[in-house]
């Protein structure tokens, strides 16, 4: 278990969707070894990532 793991709640408004954000966020996070999610909301994008 890695006590030091911490995570990072972000929410994104405007116009974010249909313009590749959150196929463009998952492939740097995978790149940064990084892991989370990311989803369309009606008014921005969320997401959540950690180490």
């Amino acid at each position: 278990m890695n006590l030091g793991a911490q995570r990072l709640s972000i929410a994104l408004r405007g116009v974010l969707q249909a313009v590749g954000f959150r196929p463009f966020v998952c492939r740097l996070a995978g790149q940064m070894g990084l892991s989370g999610w990311v989803r369309n909301e009606a008014d921005g994008v969320q997401l959540e990532v950690k180490p």
